[in-house]
């Protein structure tokens, strides 16, 4: 296809758009130009046809073409000229090429006209139009003309013009003397000290995508009128029993088929798919999908898949997703997947997930995966995976792998992986790889438990207190003639590393694990009773089993700060399968001539002893 021919075909798409558009243009929103003045009826509606280029279709008993009006338009639509020239009476149907004219309802009337800006002149498109009593409202339009359809032609109405940066005023208009009817507003003076919020709901992405920005910019207009009824049913925002002012109404029993935006409930609230409320909720809401509050929710909140409030809950709030509460809650949050809770919980929060709550817990988290407080926890945390607390922990953290506290522990931290206390432990750490807490003043089990200070208990393979009990051995026993240890917790409670050997020509090796105690008897005396077990290699193969284990009761005396000579006796157990023995390597660790106790074919045992020194 060459450039000419592209372009043709171009010219002719675009000239069918325009001749769709000029189609599809409404016949009542055609500008005329009328100016009467007691003129027959009919002849003003045959020069409005004539510039709009439509027929008008009515009967006799309608409109009278015979009765005389007066009339001055200037560029306004069809539409608002039928409102001047019938008072608001009639109801208007477009057809192709005509306009039909028909009764209204016997009660209904109309009220229409423009907007302005009192100090300008300038129209006001987006102001609110509404009447109170009637829950009835409309919006301007880009040019600022409204028309208001009203119910009862019994007494008048009083029609209010709200728009946010305006003072709301508020006139009195009587169906007989309808006609187009003009307003002037007045705006807010711009005090630093005065504030317009706009409400959270409105701005939520979720309002945004099920209710119309119309409405939600009406919401905000009357964001200072609000009215309690006690039934309300809508198919969606916008359309049901309240209409365009659904917003603005709290009611006692709300239904929504497919959703709903409401004021608040007093009551109870349905939704087959969500609910939307601006202010709060009271006392249950039950949603396919989703509830979004403003307020507090105070009762029972149950969303299929989403709850969200803006401000506190006080009662029960359940998901199969998740809950969001800017607010505190005091109740139960549960979720399928996730909590979140941005000041404090006095209560439980329950997830397949994950909880979070931005300030402190009083009372407990059960998360699936992990638990989150971003302040202290007074309660109990258990998750599948981890648990954080950012203050102090006055309870129970329970989890799979981790849990960390930022300050004191007041209770106990159970895990297969990692525990830490990052101020004080006044309780038990029990944790499977390794337990860490600033000052220790509870107790510590686990394969590595370390603490910079400790007044308690360390239970473990390798206890390091930084300012605590350290010292390097070196001993020699009736089995090995070197015995190198180094020994590390508190006086309390203590872990030994040893490597032993015997040199010469009866040689063992070995390496072992032992605990121990220092109790004192006097400034430079202390007993330190220990228990260890050593595995021996002799000579033989990887095969081949032989554990030594021993008590041992050592007499302590502190030369000086850093030098300390021990000994005592000992009692040994030894256990071995090996049967084959070697040359230049021990056949049994007692030295010869040792009373040796035979307990069985593979383990005996007898009485030895132990001397050395410790150093720092």
């Amino acid at each position: 296809m060459n450039s000419r021919t592209a372009r043709t075909i171009l010219f002719f798409f675009a000239a069918f758009l325009v001749g769709l558009s000029a189609n599809a243009q409404s016949l009542l929103n055609k500008q005329v130009t009328i100016t009467a003045n007691k003129e027959k009826l009919g002849t003003v509606l045959k020069k409005i046809e004539k510039q709009g280029g439509f027929y008008f279709s009515y009967t006799g008993n309608i409109v009278n073409p015979d009765s005389l009006v007066s009339i001055s338009i200037q560029n306004r639509t069809v539409r608002q000229t039928l409102d001047v020239l019938f008072e608001g009476r009639l109801e208007y149907e477009e057809t192709e090429k005509h306009i039909i004219l028909k009764r209204g309802a016997q009660q209904v009337w109309y009220a229409s006209g423009y907007v302005y800006d009192k100090n300008t002149g300038e129209k006001l498109s987006y102001a609110s139009v509404y009447e109170r009593r009637q829950l009835v409202s409309t919006m301007t339009n880009e040019q600022g003309y409204y028309r208001l359809k009203l119910k009862d032609r019994s007494q008048p109405a009083q029609i209010s013009i709200s728009k946010s940066w305006y003072i709301d005023t508020t006139i009195t208009v009587r169906p007989e003397g309808a006609h187009e009817l003009n307003v002037s507003i007045l705006p807010r003076e711009n005090n630093l000290d005065t504030i317009i919020v706009t409400p959270d709901v409105d701005g939520s992405w979720l309002s945004k995508l099920f209710v119309s920005s119309r409405q939600r910019m009406g919401s905000i207009n009357m964001s200072k009128f609000f009215v309690n009824m006690p039934v309300q049913a809508s198919f969606t925002p916008g359309l049901g029993t309240h209409g365009k002012m659904s917003g603005q109404v709290v009611n006692k029993f709300s239904f929504n088929v497919v959703g709903g935006y409401t004021a608040g409930t007093n009551g109870a609230e349905i939704g087959l798919l969500f609910n939307i409320n601006k202010k709060d909720a009271k006392y249950t809401q039950v949603a396919g999908a989703f509830n979004m509050v403003g307020g507090n929710v105070y009762g029972t909140q149950i969303g299929g898949l989403y709850n969200q409030v803006m401000d506190s809950v006080e009662g029960v709030q359940i998901s199969g997703g998740a809950n969001n509460v800017k607010g505190p809650v005091k109740g139960i949050q549960i979720g399928g997947i996730y909590n979140n809770t941005r000041k404090n919980i006095h209560g439980t929060q329950i997830s397949g997930g994950l909880n979070i709550i931005q300030r402190d817990v009083q009372g407990g988290q059960v998360g699936g995966f992990g638990n989150y407080a971003q302040d202290s926890v007074t309660g109990t945390q258990v998750s599948g995976f981890g648990n954080y607390s950012g203050g102090t922990t006055n309870g129970v953290q329970v989890t799979g792998f981790g849990n960390y506290s930022r300050g004191n522990v007041d209770g106990g931290q159970v895990s297969a992986g990692i525990n830490i206390a990052g101020e004080e432990m006044n309780g038990a750490q029990i944790g499977g790889l390794f337990n860490y807490a600033r000052r220790m003043n509870g107790f510590q089990l686990g394969f590595f438990n370390y603490a910079d200070t400790s007044t308690g208990f360390s239970f473990g393979f390798l206890n390091i207190v930084r300012k605590g009990y350290h010292k390097a051995s070196i001993s020699a026993n009736e089995v090995f003639n070197t015995n190198a240890a180094f020994k590390t917790g508190n006086s309390r409670y203590y872990s030994v590393l040893f490597l032993s050997a015997n040199l010469g020509n009866q040689q063992a090796y070995s390496y072992g694990y032992g605990i121990g105690t220092e109790i004192k008897l006097a400034k430079r005396l202390a007993l330190s009773p220990e228990l260890s077990a050593h595995y021996l290699y002799m000579g033989g193969g990887a095969w081949d089993i032989n554990i030594l284990n021993r008590a041992t009761l050592n007499l302590q005396y502190k030369c000086t700060g850093w030098l300390t000579v021990f000994a005592g006796p000992a009692y040994s157990i030894y256990y071995t399968d090996q049967q084959t023995f070697f040359k230049d390597y021990k056949s049994h660790p007692a030295p010869a001539g040792y009373k040796i106790d035979v307990h069985n074919a593979h383990t005996t045992g007898w009485i030895g002893w132990s001397a050395g020194i410790n150093l720092f």
